[in-house]
């Protein structure tokens, strides 16, 4: 085999792994639906596991993998601090009523059950409404952006 050979090989294996990943025709509800699972998994806990959470989800559903790990990383190190505040202060609300401890005595009496209970319930919360938010933000970007590229109708005038 000659080394011009493999390249093309090699070449196109990547193009059928891109499609994969890309999981087929583009579409602004498959789009959204994309972004909407990687805005759900990056609001998770489990850092490091979002790649692979997202490719769980995506590849069997031909979702957009690069889509929805790209909206993953919404749990990035500028926005993560931010992101599990509020998270620990939605699932605190929801399980006792009032904003999280953040003083020393009030965080004793919740504990690290109490708190990793905050953060899971919040997490599922915000993950929520951020897929929502998110997957309807890149609907309707997507449906803007096929417009602009889809030909004009016939004129009915000259049909």
């Amino acid at each position: 085999m000659t080394a011009e050979r493999r390249r093309l090989e090699l070449r196109e294996a990547m193009r059928r792994l891109w499609r994969r990943l890309r999981g087929g025709e583009f579409s602004p509800s498959r789009l959204a639906l994309s972004v909407a699972v990687g805005c759900f998994i990056g609001c998770q806990p489990v850092y490091g596991l979002h790649f692979p959470l997202c490719a769980a989800v995506c590849l069997p559903l031909k979702l957009d993998l690069v889509a929805a790990y790209l909206a993953a990383n919404v749990s990035n190190p500028l926005m993560a601090p931010f992101l599990v505040v509020l998270e620990v202060n939605v699932g605190s609300y929801l399980l006792t009523g009032q904003l999280a401890p953040f003083d020393v005595a009030r965080a004793r009496e919740a504990g690290i059950s109490g708190f990793v209970a905050q953060a899971v319930v919040g997490s599922l919360v915000v993950g929520a409404a951020l897929a929502v938010g998110g997957g309807l933000v890149a609907y309707f970007i997507a449906r803007r952006y096929r417009k602009k590229d889809s030909p004009p109708p016939p004129d009915v005038a000259s049909a």
